[in-house]
């Protein structure tokens, strides 16, 4: 079959013949889930006599149509739609979307709407409504070469999940989040993950009181030089293991305003930050944390790191935390405590021996297997 004509509530699942579909509609039906999913061959779809005004769910619409390099949305009518979620997932060449037509007024859910649109250099959301959406999460992940996202028209008052919205974005190198509003978010793990383009980030209405997980929050933004940190309110968060690993460009970062009270997770925090020499107000409390392995391993420049505000009773595990920091000269873990169970093993593997001869004093009963390099 080369073409179809729908004017019933049949979908095309997972039809592979289809090439291109002219859709004729009544106004009774409420949902199009799944719709064209699967239908890896169409390359034309005509909403042009397509009467969706009573539709309140879109979720998988055009999932896996990756065939489509371009489709008109002007018509299609949105104003009861509650679930966008997977709507464009896998349109693997579409390179263009403008969703500017678009009343999104009632949506809910948008959860990975454009995720694995891999060919996608153009999208156009300047009028969309977004004031009751409450999942954001992996929304444009694998939109690998997007470029530019400006989401300055954007209400995002009701979200709590931001994860993976920007996940691997590579050749995003502008974004636009001047009217974001994050009261309500509790997560944004893997949020810019592999932005490796962006250089800069700001948040000038950032509120993250609510936020409990940063994980991979900005993991392998290799080319990030700045993050503005100040807006961060992170009483509440638990887990920040992996937030800026693998930030290669990144010189200095100001902590001032954050509380890690309420942390159990800071593996990996830093890790390959290679760039990294400077830790402004840097008073971590770490009272909850039970691990720290690798957390500066590979922070080869950063001269000194201000640890008196550790507190280390709970942690279980200091492997490789600071390996491979060989730029560092000083550092006062005299404050540090260890459990009778605490895994040291390559703590300070790869520090240059005059570090490791101050550590020695400050601490007689450290195991040595903490001070061994690369052991096998």
């Amino acid at each position: 079959m080369n073409s179809g004509e729908i004017t019933k509530s049949n979908h095309f699942n997972s039809n592979k013949d289809i090439n291109n579909v002219l859709l004729i509609w009544n106004d009774y039906l409420t949902s199009l889930k799944g719709m064209f999913d699967g239908c890896n061959t169409i390359n034309e779809i005509d909403l042009s006599s397509f009467d969706t005004s009573q539709v309140i769910n879109m979720n998988k619409m055009f999932c896996g149509c990756s065939s489509l390099t371009s489709i008109d949305l002007s018509n299609l009518d949105t104003r009861k739609v509650k679930d966008m979620s997977n709507m464009f997932v896998n349109c693997k060449n579409i390179k263009e979307i403008d969703l500017s037509s678009f009343d999104a007024s009632e949506v809910t859910n948008m959860n990975r709407i454009f995720s694995g649109c891999l060919e996608l250099t153009s999208i156009n959301l300047s009028n969309l409504k977004t004031s009751n959406v409450k999942n954001m999460g992996n929304m444009f992940l694998n939109c690998k070469k997007i470029k530019e996202i400006d989401l300055s028209s954007f209400d995002t008052s009701e979200v709590t999940n931001m994860n993976n919205m920007f996940g691997n974005c590579l050749e995003l190198t502008s974004i636009f989040l001047s009217n974001f509003k994050t009261n309500k978010v509790e997560d944004m793990s893997y949020m810019f993950y592999k932005c490796s383009s962006l250089t800069k980030i700001k948040f000038s209405e950032f509120h993250s009181n609510n936020v409990k997980n940063m994980s991979h929050m900005f993991f392998g933004c290799s080319s990030l030089l700045s993050v503005e940190l100040t807006k961060f309110n992170t009483k509440n968060v638990t887990d920040m293991s992996y937030m800026f690993s693998n930030c290669s460009s990144l010189r200095e970062l100001d902590f001032s305003k954050f509380n890690t009270k309420n942390v159990i997770k800071m593996e990996n925090m830093f890790e390959n930050c290679q760039l990294l020499e400077n830790l402004k107000n840097f008073n971590f409390k770490t009272n909850n944390v039970t691990n720290m392995s690798n957390m500066f391993k590979g922070c080869s420049f950063i001269p000194y790191i201000e640890l008196t505000s550790f507190k280390t009773d709970k942690v279980e595990s200091f492997v490789n935390m600071f390996k491979s920091c060989y730029g560092l000269t000083y550092i006062d873990i005299s404050c540090f405590k260890f459990k009778n169970d605490a895994v040291v093993k390559e703590m300070f593997s790869g520090c240059n021996k005059h570090l490791k001869t101050q550590i020695r004093k400050q601490n007689k009963f450290l195991e040595e297997e903490a001070f061994q390099d690369e052991i096998r």
